[in-house]
């Protein structure tokens, strides 16, 4: 009879939830959504209402601005966007420069584009505010580190930008040029490295046939030894963000870069783990 009783608690023993192989594993925690939310950014000091898109990530205080190139809009930077929701999802803003995509509402009045711009220094050094009232506005989420990643004319809006943007802790320019539209770059660029110690960085790249990226990528990183990752790509002429659509590995150098200076690296996977007693 004892014995009877011994098989049959051995029998029942990992229904019971003695043996942890057999225990109900609660089910694995769903993934946050992150759904890109439309945004309207307080009016900048010069009066223009300007658009963006807001994704909210896994660390809010920390984010990047993505700043499209002359004649596009935010949505240029779908690629990198996609790559930045995975977990950790990064908070993004991708911002409308004034005259473009949804940014139409200044103090001209409503509808007005790019194109009204025409040679004026004063109305194409406005974009440098864009980029700092989408500082502010994240700021005002809590947000207290920034990357600012900009493509040719974008990419000279960060570098202004970053004189009064507080903490930049990386900067990324695709295609930039010395003197867009009158907005001389260097010494932001200069002062961008020298105010953070060695800690702010930069990654720039651009094509070999394209001659503003050509003569503006050695001069910039000739800047910041050490701390200025640059490439220009022989035998190509594609701007801003083609470079990156051509070749989908770009797009991934910019996530890690962007990732690792805002310390929100993805995930190694960890390696198998063998079944206990398994040979």
């Amino acid at each position: 009879m004892l014995r009877r009783r011994l098989v049959t608690l051995a029998l029942l023993w990992p229904l019971l939830g003695g043996c942890d192989r057999f225990r109900a594993q609660p089910p694995p925690p769903r993934p946050r959504a992150v759904l890109p939310t439309a945004v309207t950014l307080s009016p900048t000091e010069d009066g223009w209402v300007l658009a963006a898109t807001l994704t909210d990530g896994d660390q809010r205080d920390r984010a990047v601005i993505l700043v499209h190139q002359l004649a596009s809009d935010r949505r240029e930077w779908e690629p990198l966007l996609h790559r930045l929701r995975a977990a950790p999802a990064v908070t993004t803003l991708a911002l409308d420069l004034r005259g473009h995509g949804d940014s139409l509402r200044g103090p001209m009045g409503e509808g007005t584009q790019w194109t009204r711009f025409g040679t004026d220094p004063g109305a194409w050094g406005g974009v440098v505010k864009d980029v700092q009232a989408a500082v502010a506005y994240l700021a005002q989420q809590g947000v207290s580190r920034v990357v600012l990643v900009g493509s040719s004319l974008g990419a000279s809006a960060c570098v202004g930008a970053t004189a009064s943007a507080g903490r930049v802790d990386g900067l990324v320019l695709l295609s930039p040029g010395l003197n867009y539209h009158g907005l001389e770059i260097r010494p932001g660029f200069g002062a961008y490295l020298r105010g953070g110690g060695v800690s702010r960085r930069a990654l720039i790249l651009g094509a070999a046939g394209d001659p503003p990226a050509a003569e503006a990528i050695p001069a910039l990183a000739s800047l910041g030894a050490g701390r200025v990752e640059s490439e220009l790509f022989a035998g190509e002429r594609r701007h801003g963000v083609s470079l990156c659509n051509a070749r989908p590995a770009r797009w991934d150098r910019i996530e890690s870069f962007v990732r690792e200076a805002l310390d929100a690296r993805r995930p190694t996977a960890a390696p198998p783990t063998r079944p206990v007693g398994a040979r």
